[in-house]
């Protein structure tokens, strides 16, 4: 995905991922197995986004909790579950924004020591 959001940004593009739930209630295994799975589609996709600044500038998904769609079609689509719980997506994608803001802070503290 990186290479792809890379390659947009070259052509003189923005990218926006909007819209974004990932279906995975046909994952093997078990539910634990299928919610790590999806938290990991979750985690690349914002770290392609964010590894892109000024190409990427929109990551958005589908809503927050699942079921807020109705029917059993997205049963494991978003990062929250119906009852408001984090699932592992939200974790994951907290840690890929945490450690953003611990590399800008390295970057403009590094920056400061060199003036």
């Amino acid at each position: 995905m990186s290479t792809l959001i890379t390659a947009f940004g070259t052509a003189g593009f923005e990218v926006h991922i909007t819209d974004l739930a990932v279906k995975c209630d046909a994952c093997a295994g078990s539910d634990e197995v299928a919610l790590e799975r999806q938290a990991l589609v979750y985690r690349d996709m914002l770290q392609a986004c964010v590894m892109a600044p000024g190409v990427c500038t929109v990551f958005q998904t589908d809503g927050f909790q699942d079921g807020s769609h109705g029917g059993d079609d997205l049963k494991y689509a978003l990062p929250f579950a119906a009852d408001l719980s984090k699932k592992p997506a939200y974790s994951k994608m907290l840690d890929v924004l945490n450690r953003r803001k611990c590399d800008d802070h390295r970057s403009s503290t590094a920056a400061l020591k060199d003036t």
